[in-house]
């Protein structure tokens, strides 16, 4: 269908519930992922791609779980954040549906590429950055969709 899985991010409140990073409290995102931990993914033959199912598996629930395919990635140096971090991006396409997972996500839900576009004009919203930058990449993705 061409659409693309966009989520809410809890917010965050007083009590701890939600997102607790308050960088990324209440944006929309379309990445699921997290870092490479060492705890779980040292000795795998792939920690990358070990590391992506285990965030898709923790962050949303899928009736099969996909192998994403690499798109290209995102090296942002920015700021102080971004400096120390690197992502990579993916595509794990599927027919099937998608729920959000965890506390963390408020709502997701999939949208065509003229739904994605008006969330990012509306002043309404707030689009994480890794999310804006890694658009047009998707995007183009979709585009060579038959």
């Amino acid at each position: 269908t061409k659409k693309v899985f966009l989520y809410k991010r809890a917010k965050r409140s007083d009590n701890r519930e939600g997102y607790v990073e308050k960088r990324h409290s209440h944006n929309y995102s379309g990445g699921i992922g997290g870092h490479i931990d060492k705890e779980t993914e040292e000795g795998a033959g792939d920690p990358v791609k070990e590391a992506m199912m285990r965030e898709l598996k923790e962050e949303v629930i899928m009736e099969e779980y996909p192998m994403p395919k690499f798109i290209g990635y995102i090296n942002d140096d920015s700021d102080l954040f971004n400096k120390v971090h690197f992502g990579i991006v993916a595509i794990a396409e599927t027919s099937k549906n998608v729920q959000k997972g965890d506390d963390e996500i408020a709502h997701g839900e999939f949208y065509s590429v003229e739904e994605v576009e008006k969330i990012f004009v509306s002043e309404e919203n707030d689009v994480e950055k890794w999310t804006r930058i890694s658009w047009p990449f998707v995007k183009s993705y979709l585009g060579k969709l038959n």
